[in-house]
C-alpha cells in the first residue's frame, strides 16, 4: 500500500465513522482523522485538497459489494441474521479500498462469523437494482463467491450480526433484501452444476 492509498483508506474510514457514529467524543476523533488526513495529501498531491474526497463532485460509479456462499459438507449454505433488520443473508458487505475482491470476501466472512476462508472461485456478479426489493436509488455491483467448509466449523459471531446456521437451499430462512432468492438461486445453480460464471 503506497503512502496516498494509506491517507486515502484513513480518510473514508474518518468518513464511515462521521456518517455512523452517534458517539460526540468518537466524532470530534474522526474529524480529527479526516482533518489530518487532509493536510497530508496537500503535502503529497501538487492539486490542492480541501475536503473528504469522498464528498466530493467524482465521477459517479457503482458501489461494490461481495458476497459469500459457505457450504458444508451436507450441501447446506451458511446464513447470517442482520442486525439492522433481523432477516438472514449468506455472509457479506460492501467492498473496502484497497483490497481485492477475494480479500475483502475473506474479511467479511471473517469479521461476520469468525472463521478463516479459502476463495475457492467467483460465482456470478450481479446488478443489483435488477433484483433488490423494495428498489433504491443507489446502484451496486455485487459478487458471489464460494467457499467450503466442514460440519464440525466453530462459529464465532460479530457485531454486525444476531445468529448464525447452515440451511438447505430448498428451506431458506426469511432472507434479507442484501440476498435476493433470485440472485442466490442463479449462484446455486452454477455452484451445484459446475457452470460457467454469470455476470449481468
Amino acid at each position: 500500500m503506497t503512502i496516498e492509498q494509506y491517507i486515502l483508506k484513513v480518510l473514508s474510514v474518518s468518513k464511515i465513522g462521521l456518517k455512523f457514529s452517534k458517539d460526540d467524543y468518537a466524532l470530534e476523533n474522526y474529524q480529527e482523522l479526516a482533518n489530518l488526513s487532509l493536510e497530508m495529501l496537500n503535502k503529497n498531491f501538487t492539486e490542492p485538497i480541501n475536503e473528504n474526497l469522498f464528498v466530493r463532485n467524482l465521477y459517479p460509479t457503482p458501489n461494490t459489494s461481495v458476497r459469500v456462499i459457505i457450504v458444508n459438507e451436507k450441501n447446506q449454505i451458511l446464513f447470517v441474521k442482520e442486525a439492522d433488520d433481523k432477516k438472514w443473508t449468506v455472509p457479506g458487505g460492501w467492498a473496502d479500498l484497497f483490497i481485492s475482491p477475494r480479500e475483502n470476501a475473506r474479511k467479511e466472512v471473517f469479521e461476520e462469523v469468525g472463521i478463516k476462508v479459502e476463495i475457492e472461485r467467483m460465482l456470478a456478479m450481479f446488478m443489483r437494482e435488477k433484483y433488490r426489493q423494495p428498489r433504491v436509488a443507489i446502484s451496486e455491483y455485487v459478487t458471489y463467491f464460494v467457499a467450503y467448509v466442514k460440519d464440525d466449523i466453530k462459529l464465532d459471531i460479530g457485531f454486525e450480526v444476531l445468529d448464525a446456521g447452515f440451511y438447505d437451499f430448498d428451506n431458506l430462512p426469511e432472507l434479507s433484501s442484501k440476498s435476493t432468492k433470485e440472485e442466490l438461486t442463479i449462484a446455486y445453480d452454477i455452484l451445484i452444476n459446475n457452470k460457467a460464471v454469470y455476470v449481468d
